[in-house]
């Protein structure tokens, strides 16, 4: 994690720190809250209202308290409680001037984070973080009476309307799920969400102490997923993560299906239905190369976008594109929001399931997905690749010897202090060499 000294603080999702250290210490979340309400007087706002969700982590209340004090501005600060991290984008709409969400997402209940959605429901754009960063390193305060900090017990209720008024309703008679909540965000409102869909609903990761959140469980680690499904002879098997913004599922066999998966099947049945629209999808450069293929076969076409969910929506946004996804599981539908939501996620997959008649078993046939190896190094400044001794040369060599075969990514992580390499093609001996031998020459110019 970088250090409240680093010139940016936000990664592709928001603000993310050890709890209680660095840009999450209780002087920098005070500091945040006090970037905010000057962020709020910039924009023309007094006396702001805004709205706050948060995961289960035990640090998240306090960092609530802290950002509520530094907000002041005489703003109204409403606690909605502990939500899914995309309740924010449907409770800022109802008259808010900031949603703030205090989530690591799938991160460890070690760390926790703090990311920002405006009062269209969308997360908060890359311009306006950039002056939020330089309120906050500057240290200025809104000045103005105190913030009210206030509950707001009626938002959970709202959300939920929110979900089975704009979330579609098909499913599969007599279906048997496993759910996995991940001791987080959605463990009361996913399983009783997807009950009221008509589905029988076996939970596990539903029991969350503040430290236990996406430990060994959820999206992150679908294995406990995939085991449950098929000790419990279930026909489909749900994973969420901590915020409960991503999805990623099980078949009746085990089989793990991502984000990359649930493109395709969207891509496939909303073509089906001529609720596509343009014929394409927005994925990002992490998307693998096998979708793109088996989407143009079908006549659609995969815009690539950098990674991060915000980035998606902006793509879909441009070309006013249904569906985009990443393949973490974070998807997109337009019909929604700007923003995704894992609950709403699987109720379009419940949905798909249902009007094509096929299971997600059946569905793994859609595709082929290529041979693929990730890597990640660890650094600690994030110098521009095309200057690193070893590694600028190997990737050229490598980049150009795979060719049209396959494709080769390299990115540092916008939340972690990594360097991530991917690296596909036909030849999973050739990908696992590459991949292998880029890591290798990363690992000696980053060390």
């Amino acid at each position: 994690m970088s250090g409240p000294h680093a010139t940016r603080c936000f990664g592709t999702d928001g603000i993310r720190d050890r709890a209680g250290s660095g840009f999450l210490s209780p002087e920098a979340v005070r500091a945040w809250g006090g970037a905010a309400g000057v962020y709020l007087q910039h924009r023309g706002v007094r006396s702001p209202r805004v709205v706050s969700v948060r995961d289960t982590r035990a640090s998240g209340s306090d960092i609530e308290t802290q950002f509520a004090a530094g907000l002041a501005s005489g703003a109204e600060f409403l606690r909605a409680g502990v939500l899914p991290g995309p309740a924010a984008s449907v409770l800022v709409r109802e008259g808010f001037d900031l949603g703030v969400v205090v989530s690591a997402s799938h991160n460890p209940a070690s760390d926790n984070g703090i990311k920002f959605f405006l009062p269209d429901g969308a997360k908060m754009p890359e311009r306006d973080e950039i002056l939020l960063e330089g309120f906050w390193h500057a240290r200025r305060s809104p000045g103005g009476a105190p913030a009210r900090d206030l509950p707001w017990p009626e938002a959970a209720t709202r959300y939920r309307e929110r979900l089975r008024a704009a979330s579609p309703r098909g499913a599969p008679a007599l279906l048997r799920v496993v759910l996995d909540c991940a001791h987080g965000a959605c463990w009361e409102v996913g399983p009783a969400f997807l009950r009221e869909r008509g589905v029988e609903v076996t939970t596990i990761g539903d029991a969350p102490d503040g430290r236990n959140i996406n430990a060994g469980c959820g999206a992150a680690a679908p294995e406990a997923l995939s085991r449950a499904v098929r000790e419990r002879g279930a026909d489909l098997g749900l994973a969420l993560d901590g915020d409960g913004d991503r999805l990623v599922c099980a078949d009746r066999f085990g089989a793990i299906r991502d984000g990359d998966d649930l493109l395709v099947i969207a891509a496939s049945c909303l073509g089906s239905a001529g609720r596509l629209g343009p014929r394409a999808v927005a994925g990002t450069i992490m998307t693998n190369v096998g979708v793109e293929w088996a989407l143009a076969r079908g006549g659609v076409a995969l815009r690539r976008a950098p990674v991060g969910d915000r980035n998606v929506s902006d793509a879909m946004r441009a070309e006013r594109l249904s569906v985009g996804g990443e393949s973490s599981g974070h998807m997109i539908f337009r019909s929604w929001g700007p923003t995704g939501d894992g609950l709403v996620t699987a109720a379009h997959l419940l949905s798909f399931l249902a009007t094509s008649g096929r299971d997600l078993a059946a569905w793994g046939g859609a595709w082929r997905r290529v041979p693929s190896v990730q890597k990640s190094v660890r650094c600690g400044a994030k110098p521009d690749l095309a200057i690193l001794e070893r590694f600028a040369p190997a990737l050229d060599r490598e980049r150009n010897a795979l060719g049209a075969r396959g494709r080769i990514v390299a990115r540092y992580s916008g939340t972690e202090p990594l360097l991530r390499i991917l690296v596909e093609g036909e030849d999973a001996a050739e990908v696992a060499r590459i991949a292998g031998s880029l890591a290798a020459s990363a690992a000696e110019d980053l060390r």
